[in-house]
């Protein structure tokens, strides 16, 4: 796979040694091939997607960790990320990840997903964080999630929107915070769901599956 031309929508990300190879690629390559749009990132994701070990390290997994793109307006509309996508730490300033498909393990622990952050109809794989995430009205409608999801000591805020989400089994809201006129209208919920000590759980519907 390595002597095979690469795609001219991606090559020139890989011309830099500082972005890794397209099989073992670097944060710095991470930010410069997202720049380029959808078309480029799925294409390169689809041809080099992540590895996961029997320890369940992920090779070859995005990395946007510590990124501060509060002054930067990139669109992770439609992305393909694979498994182990990172985004600890990392600011937004209105986090765009609208139909974006994300596989196991994604993390946005501590994540500032900004004003308004959409991720309507984004897929998130088994064991997917958002812990101590922060944003302000944020869309997650229509999103699908699987199993083991952690939203604990997340700060929501008002206006946020899960109306029509799909929620597999083990999902925990623990000590996350939602303000007014939170909606759940239509959401499906597998098996053991927590909203252990949230503040202001306001409004919405909630269908629990059996």
């Amino acid at each position: 796979m390595a002597s095979e031309p690469l795609d001219p929508l991606y090559a020139a990300v890989f011309e830099n040694p500082e972005h890794g190879t397209p099989d073992d690629i670097t944060q710095a390559g991470c930010l410069a091939l997202a720049r380029l749009g959808k078309e480029a990132w799925n294409a390169w994701r689809g041809k080099y997607p992540t590895q996961v070990d029997f320890l369940f390290s992920v090779r070859n997994a995005a990395n946007f960790s510590n990124c501060d793109f509060s002054g930067e307006h990139l669109s992770f509309d439609g992305f393909k990320f694979g498994d182990g996508a990172k985004f600890i730490d990392t600011d937004f300033g209105q986090a765009n990840f609208v139909n974006a498909e994300f596989g196991d393990f994604t993390v946005f622990l501590n994540a500032s997903l900004g004003i308004h952050p959409s991720f309507y109809g984004a897929r998130f794989g088994r064991g997917t964080t958002f812990a101590l995430a922060t944003c302000y009205s944020a869309i997650f409608s229509c999103a699908q999630f699987a199993d083991d999801i952690l939203f604990d000591g997340a700060h929501f805020g008002d206006d946020t929107a899960f109306n029509g989400a799909k929620f597999g089994n083990n999902t925990s809201f623990k000590d996350a915070e939602f303000g007014e006129n939170t909606r759940f209208n239509g959401a499906e919920f597998g098996l053991s769901i927590s909203f252990i000590s949230q503040v202001g759980w306001a409004g919405g519907f909630a269908h629990r599956l059996h």
